[in-house]
């Protein structure tokens, strides 16, 4: 499979509705947790220092990832990889850090803000 194919293939796999909160119960993340990642994904996504480093779905699945790790989920980027190619058909590696220190506050907020089991 080319770059190209791969390109078309995660642009179906993640057009329309959002399906993270089925990936948030797969990985056993409650619901006050997903809301969290939700709205830290909002707010790095509509900030105004936002470069579109990563594609809106990568976002999402680096917040998550960051509330499950805080949230002491047993998870790796390995497990969110496999389960992504399961769920969505394409595989997203968790990468925050590649965005994460430009938007330190907003992140330590959420963050902080994590119910843990």
């Amino acid at each position: 499979m080319n770059k190209r194919d791969i390109l078309m293939k995660t642009r179906s796999a993640h057009l329309g509705q959002d399906r993270s909160l089925e990936f948030a119960k797969a990985i056993d993340l409650s619901l006050s947790n997903w809301l969290l990642a939700v709205r830290m994904y909002r707010d790095v996504s509509e900030s105004d220092d936002w470069d579109n480093r990563r594609s809106p779905h990568a976002l999402k699945i680096d917040c998550i990832y960051l509330i499950a790790k805080k949230n002491n989920k047993k998870t790796s980027r390995n497990k969110f990889t496999k389960l992504t190619k399961e769920m969505f058909g394409v595989s997203t590696q968790p990468r925050p850090n590649d965005w994460k220190p430009q938007f330190k506050d907003i992140v330590e907020g959420y963050l902080d803000e994590v119910v843990t089991a």
